[in-house]
Parts: C-alpha cells; structure tokens; sequence
C-alpha cells in the first residue's frame, strides 16, 4: 500500500492566512494602544509639573499680597481715622466759639474733643494703624511689608497724629496723661507709676507758669481733698497735634487776675493758635496716610499683574497640553492607517502566493498520491 500524500496552501504556508492577518491586527492594535497611553501620560505628567510650579510660585505671591493688603488696610484705617480727627478739630472751633457764653461748658467740651481725637487715633492695633502712638516719645509708627517673593521688604512711616504731652520734673519723674483717661499720673524716675498720684484733669491741675520759649512750666497740683496742692515743675514737651487739655490755657492775664483756665479772651486765642496748628499737622499726616496708601497700591498693582501671568501661563500650559494631545491623536491615527496598509498588503501578497501554490499542488501528481 502507498500511503496518500495531501497538502493544502494552509499547510504548508503555515496556517490560514485570515488567522495569521487576525493576528497581526491584534499585536498592531495591541502595541499602537500601549504608545497611545505611553505618550499620553507624558504629556499629562508635564501639564502637571507645569501646574505644580505655577502653584508654588502663586503661594508665595499670594503671601506677598496678603502682606501688602495688611500695609493697605493699615493705611485706610488711617484715612478713615484722620476723617473723624478732622470733624473734632472742626467741634473745637465752634467750642472755642461758643466760649464767652459758658466757659465751663466750653472747657469741658473741648477736653471730651481731645479725648474723641485720641480714641480716633488709637481705634486699630500696632501693626494696622501708622497714625497711633506707638512710643513714650510719639516716634512715628512704621508698616513693614514684603513686596516680592525673596526678600524685598518696603518700611513706611507714619506720624502720630492724636493729643499728648509728658513734663518732665526737677526731680527726674515724669508727669503724663494716663492712656485713654482725663487722668494724669506720675512715673517715678525709675519707671515706675506712683500709685498715690492720680489727678484729674479737669479740676485738680491748675497752671501757674509757662515759658513758651523754652517749655519751663509750674503746676500746682490737688490729688486729695485731705491734703493741700503740691507745686510741681519741670519742662514741657507736646506730641501728636500739640494740642493740651483745658487747664493748660491759662494765660497771664488769667493768673494775674487769679481767674481759672479757658476764662478769658487770651486763653481762647492762645486755644485758637493751636487748633489751627493742630490742623495743618493733621494736614500732613493725611499726605502722609495718602502717600502710604498710593504706594501700596503700586505695589499691589504689580503683585496682581504677576498673578495674572500665572494664570495667562497656567492656560497656556493647558492649550498646550490640549494641543500636544491632538497631535499625539493625530499622528497615531496616521500611523496606524500606514500600518493598517502596510499589513493589507502583505496579506495579499500571502494570500496570491497562497493560490498559486494551491493551484501547483492540484497539478503535481507527486503532491496527490492515492493507492
């Protein structure tokens, strides 16, 4: 017996030339997917660089601006401050008006003015008010701020803009206001405050000397009903607006006719002289609010503008990354249609030697051989 000898194109080209094509389609679609996804994660981990810097870089703008909104807000507390100084200064020179008429009245009205001044001036704390008084010797207030993101700082002062004074006694204590009070107190040379030595201002100080030319002053001062006035002298010095409390004006011609402060006509022009003083000083220390003001807006105005090209940089980046997709999509598609064409003509080469091999062995009689 011979045993028959059969081969197809299947077998001897090694299987059926749609499964090896299926194949091939599956290994292409497999490996093309994979580049997709390489490539589209690189591009999604540079926007995010790119995000993370521009992040960082708007943290620390935004604690730039943050300082500068404080050193605004420090100057617009001052301005709105300064407008309520302006209306007490504006009370005084009708309180000064009205004096012939009651001067009690008028010298009790005019201390509670004093006292609105400071609150005024005192209203907000340390670091947001460049008007307050921030020292025993009204140096003025300074607003510090950053202005970049290393380490620009911008200092500013202020100038104090309330009502006080300090004399300065022979024997080296000092007499001053007691914050927020129509109280006078004594600080021993030491620093320390003389707890037994509180006056009021309003009925226990009475003015009997003052050298305008060099600030020598005497006071005689009640601070009990049990005991009698102390003489107290010493040199004056004023800060803020310069104005003093009521018993101050007393002029010559009211302790030679031993009459009381704010009494007569040469207390009430020596009362005018400092409230017209005191409004020119107020004056200055608006330009000054102002001029603080406008510098911190320029500087906010760059910080802003530095935000905003972030954020101009931040869309770019995206319209990049959006863009780099596209063409990540579109140059995979063309790829993918050469390869596409490539492997379609590679199966028809296959599949036209796959037919004339067939049609070979149905004529070779060696190739189909039956007993």
């Amino acid at each position: 017996m011979v045993l028959a000898l059969q081969a197809s194109s299947t077998d001897l080209l090694g299987g059926g030339v749609t499964s090896s094509t299926d194949r091939l389609y599956q290994q292409m679609q497999s490996r093309v997917a994979s580049e997709v996804q390489a490539k589209t994660n690189k591009i999604n981990d540079a926007l995010e660089q790119k995000y993370d810097s521009i992040g960082a870089k708007e943290d620390q703008l935004i604690k730039v601006k943050g300082s500068i909104l404080n050193a605004q807000t420090a100057y617009d507390n001052a301005i709105s401050s300064l407008d309520d100084v302006d209306s007490e200064l504006l009370s005084l020179r009708s309180v000064i008006t009205d004096a012939p008429d009651n001067y009690s009245f008028a010298a009790s009205a005019y201390n509670t003015a004093l006292m609105s001044i400071n609150f005024a001036v005192e209203t907000y704390g340390t670091s947001l008010n460049p008007i307050g008084n921030v020292s025993p010797d009204w140096e003025p207030n300074t607003i510090t701020y950053s202005t970049d993101t290393i380490v620009g700082k911008r200092s500013l002062n202020g100038t104090y803009a309330g009502t006080d004074f300090k004399i300065t006694a022979t024997d080296g204590s000092v007499w001053r206001p007691e914050d927020g009070t129509s109280v006078m107190q004594k600080i021993n040379p030491d620093g320390s405050v003389d707890e037994d030595l509180f006056v009021s201002m309003s009925n226990g100080v009475k003015l009997t000397a003052y050298d305008q030319e060099t600030g020598s002053i005497t006071m005689s001062i009640t601070y009990s009903a049990e005991e009698p006035p102390i003489e107290v002298s010493g040199t004056l010095e004023r800060g803020g607006l310069g104005l003093m409390p009521s018993w101050f004006y007393r002029s010559q011609d009211s302790i030679d006719a031993d009459l009381p402060a704010f009494s007569t006509e040469a207390d009430w022009a020596a009362v005018r002289k400092d409230i017209e003083s005191a409004v020119r000083k107020a004056d200055v220390a608006r330009a000054i609010s102002e001029a603080g003001k406008a510098q911190t807006n320029s500087d906010m105005g760059k910080i802003d503008r530095q935000i905003d090209d972030l954020t101009k940089e931040k869309s770019s980046a995206l319209e990049t990354s959006l863009n780099d997709r596209l063409n990540l999509q579109s140059q995979m598609q063309s790829q993918y249609q050469v390869m596409l064409l490539n492997l379609s003509r590679a199966s028809s080469v296959q599949q036209q030697y796959a037919n004339i091999f067939a049609g070979v062995t149905a004529r070779n009689p060696f190739l189909s051989v039956t007993t």
